[in-house]
């Protein structure tokens, strides 16, 4: 019989023991506070890289947002990122974003609504979802009208609009500064 198989059992019996009470309640704990931070980890892959990895996406959305070029790309000369320097390499290595140096690429739209959901209101990124699930079939919607609308960066809306398309529902016309989406 293998040993734990035997802990269950040892657990029952020990409780009668002064103090063993304790021992048993403390166990208890460390293996709740284990399993939280697993689920939380399948819940939030993108947060369970690195405990900085929240406050650097703050703060690069933050960045693109005033941003006038409002691209994917970010010339990160103006932000000081040193003490978020093993963030973004494990969100380089995860294919999140790529460090060129002057520039940050963002290569996942995925990343880019996870900026953007720490950072702007609930009611912004629902507004944004409810323009996408109600464009009809044959119906464009152009990136830049949504972004200024909503107030939101335009690489955002893209992020949005190759989610969409990846997921079926429509398609993402890249033509340079005429960006849209049409719906099936």
């Amino acid at each position: 019989m293998k040993i734990k198989s035997l802990s269950p059992i040892l657990s029952v019996l020990s409780a009668s023991f002064p103090f063993a009470s304790n021992f048993l309640q403390l166990r208890s704990e460390v293996s709740g506070y284990k399993i939280e931070k697993r689920l939380q980890a399948l819940e939030d892959p993108i947060s369970a890289l690195h405990n900085t990895v929240p406050d650097l996406s703050k703060l690069l959305y933050q960045a693109i947002k005033s941003d006038s070029a409002n691209s994917r790309w970010l010339d990160k000369s103006d932000l000081n990122l040193d003490c978020y320097r093993k963030a973004i390499l494990l969100l380089h290595s995860h294919g999140y974003l790529e460090d060129k140096g002057y520039v940050i690429e963002f290569n996942a739209p995925s990343y880019v609504l996870y900026m953007a959901t720490l950072s702007e209101k609930d009611n912004i990124i629902i507004e944004l979802n409810g323009y996408m699930d109600s464009c009809e079939s044959g119906c464009s919607i152009y990136a830049s009208d949504l972004a200024n609308s909503l107030n939101l960066p335009l690489a955002l809306v893209l992020s949005v609009f190759e989610i969409y398309e990846s997921k079926g529902y429509g398609y993402y016309d890249r033509t340079i500064d005429y960006e849209a989406y049409l719906g099936k």
